[in-house]
C-alpha cells in the first residue's frame, strides 16, 4: 500500500472474548483499511510465542535438556521480540526535540493568560489543563500563578 499525506484510514478495533481453562480473557485484534485494501492486524503474542518456540528448539537441537535453560530461553526470546518491537515502533514517532518552537496555540494562550483578570484564572487553568500536556501545560501553569500572584500584589 502506498502512503500517502492526506489519504482517508479507518480503523476497527475488535475485542474478541475467550475462555481458557475455566478464566475469561479479552484479545484485542485490529485492522486498517486505506484506498479499500484492508490490512489485518497481527497478533504480537503469536509472533513472541514463535519466537520462543524456535529459541527452544535450537537449544534441544544443540543437546541443551536443563528445564531452567530452556525456560530461560524462551523468556529472553519473548523479551527480545517486545523490544525489537518496541524500537521498530519508537521509529515511527520520533521523541520531541527540546529545540521544537512553541505551538502557535501555546503563543496565543499564553498572551491571553498575561492579559486575564483573577475572575478568569481559575477557567484559564481548566482550560489550559485539558488543551495541554508536558513543557506546554507546565509552563502555562506557572504563567497562571504568576499572573495571581501579580493581580493579588496589586
Amino acid at each position: 500500500m502506498k502512503r500517502v499525506r492526506g489519504t482517508g484510514i479507518l480503523f476497527w478495533v475488535f475485542p474478541v472474548k475467550e475462555e481458557r481453562n475455566g478464566r475469561q480473557f479479552v484479545n484485542h485484534t485490529a485492522s486498517v483499511k486505506a484506498e479499500g485494501k484492508e490490512v489485518k492486524g497481527q497478533s504480537h503474542f503469536k509472533e513472541a510465542a514463535a519466537a520462543s518456540s524456535a529459541a527452544v528448539s535450537a537449544m534441544k537441537s544443540a543437546g541443551i535438556k536443563s528445564k531452567d535453560a530452556l525456560e530461560a530461553a524462551r523468556q529472553a526470546a519473548k523479551v527480545q521480540y517486545f523490544w525489537e518491537l518496541a524500537e521498530r515502533i519508537a521509529q515511527i514517532f520520533p521523541a520531541e526535540s527540546k529545540e521544537d518552537a512553541p505551538s502557535p496555540l501555546f503563543v496565543k494562550t499564553l498572551k491571553r493568560i498575561s492579559d486575564v483578570d483573577a475572575s478568569k484564572l481559575d477557567d484559564a487553568q481548566i482550560w489550559v489543563d485539558s488543551h495541554f500536556t508536558g513543557t506546554e501545560l507546565a509552563l502555562l501553569t506557572e504563567a497562571i500563578y504568576r499572573r495571581r500572584d501579580a493581580l493579588e500584589a496589586a
